[in-house]
């Protein structure tokens, strides 16, 4: 049976972390689909590759409106600068997605961090704007009729299963994690989505705070999630260096 295509009208779509990788990739694979009055908001540190995103994603939609935030989410004028930038327009649907983090450093283990800055820092970043951006992006466009919102985190295997020396990257993950479940209690009407690539040959995002994946860490770590089948997707394949496998990208209407 053919695929439909997916098509998001009038819709704000925030990606952070789009200057390269999973973000851009994901900007690029929206794009198209993204018609009628939508804007791309495309948050990253780097504004040069920013741009190369935008002229990437206006190269298969020229009439996307796109606007680029060169800002630094470890810092509350980062976070600041991406919810200025929003437009002013009421969309019928909102889609942010947290794409933006770090690894932190894999090389130390607990014992090993001393430093209280090192920690508030990786925080800062992976945690503190991921929630902060997250509030100011759904407080800026409340729950109304008419108004599909979807909050999406890119999460990772981590987040439930401890690896050697990687403290910092398991904790931020384990946290963002649980902020979306809470998150999702708080308010049912919100589609909340919490998704972990991994080394999946694709990649299915769907209602709910799990997605279905199964993430190649070695036989043993293999686990899958159910989710509720959306009918509707976009199918490509990646063309960025970051990022190595087809994208199937399902949202429930």
């Amino acid at each position: 049976m053919a695929e439909r295509e997916t098509v998001f009208r009038e819709c704000l779509c925030v990606i952070t972390g789009a200057s390269r990788g999973l973000g851009k990739e994901l900007a690029l694979q929206l794009a198209p689909s993204l018609t009628g009055a939508s804007s791309l908001v495309l948050v990253a540190r780097s504004g040069e590759r920013l741009e190369e995103v935008r002229r990437a994603v206006l190269a298969s939609q020229p009439s996307l409106r796109v606007l680029l935030v060169p800002a630094d989410l470890s810092t509350g004028q980062g976070v600041g600068a991406a919810l200025a930038a929003l437009p002013q327009h009421r969309p019928r649907r909102l889609l942010l997605l947290n794409n933006a983090g770090s690894l932190g450093d894999v090389s130390k283990f607990v014992v090993d961090f001393t430093s209280p800055a090192e920690i508030t820092d990786y925080f800062s970043l992976n945690v503190t704007s991921f929630m902060c951006l997250s509030a100011g992006v759904l407080r800026a466009f409340p729950q109304k009729a008419g108004l599909t919102r979807t909050v999406v985190n890119i999460s990772s295997l981590c987040a439930i299963k401890p690896f050697k020396s990687w403290s910092l990257y398991c904790m931020g993950k384990a946290a963002r994690e649980m902020m979306c479940h809470v998150l999702a209690a708080e308010q049912p009407d919100l589609r909340v989505l919490s998704y972990a690539p991994g080394n999946s040959p694709h990649i299915t995002i769907g209602r709910g705070v799990r997605v279905s994946t199964e993430l190649q860490w070695g036989s043993e770590h293999q686990h899958k999630h159910d989710w509720e089948r959306a009918g509707n997707g976009i199918r490509g394949k990646s063309s960025s260096g970051g990022v190595n496998f087809p994208i199937v990208w399902c949202v429930v209407p």
